[in-house]
């Protein structure tokens, strides 16, 4: 009886080492199984186009963006991303104009949400998000865009409702 007990342990330490060396191998980036791991490297800003601020009195403030305008880059959004410059922001937009609601989840950057009319005109602000909160962040009236920019930028260059923006894609006219 002993030996077989013996006998036991052995095997199963010997199967346990293959497993565990087995998935080890299957698991490390460049083996045949996926590794999928999201690090700050991976989502790097991407230049789309710039934008400009229209203040009443005709300053400009100007911008780079990127641009979220499908389903899948929108859900996206800025998750995951640990930077941005100050000169920096994302631009959603949308198929049509309605009340939009944004949320945190997996955002590291506390965040301003500028909401933006068909007619480019700022319609509200949500100022100093909370990362990673599930919470909702809702416009104050119907947005076909939505800028995301680091925290507390409304505040520093005074972008209030009411201001007007104009946007261009790299290579398309502005709008």
């Amino acid at each position: 009886m002993k030996k077989i007990t013996t006998k036991l342990i052995i095997v199963i330490l010997i199967a346990a080492i293959g497993l565990t060396y087995g998935i080890s191998y299957f698991l490390k980036p460049g083996s045949s199984v996926p590794h999928q791991q999201v690090t700050e490297d991976a989502i790097k800003f991407r230049k789309d186009g710039e934008l400009s601020f229209i203040k009443n009195d005709s300053s400009h403030l100007k911008i780079e963006i990127e641009i979220a305008d499908n389903d899948q880059s929108r859900m996206q959004g800025l998750m995951y991303r640990k930077h941005m410059a100050e000169t920096e922001g994302m631009l959603f937009i949308f198929d049509y104009e309605s009340p939009q609601t944004f949320w945190m989840k997996n955002t590291h950057l506390t965040l301003d949400m500028i909401f933006i009319n068909r007619a480019l005109e700022v319609v509200s602000i949500q100022k100093y998000t909370q990362p990673f909160s599930e919470g909702k962040y809702p416009s104050e009236g119907s947005a076909l865009y939505v800028l995301e920019v680091v925290g507390g930028f409304s505040d520093r260059h005074n972008i209030q409702p009411g201001d007007k923006i104009r946007f261009s894609r790299s290579g398309i006219p502005a709008s």
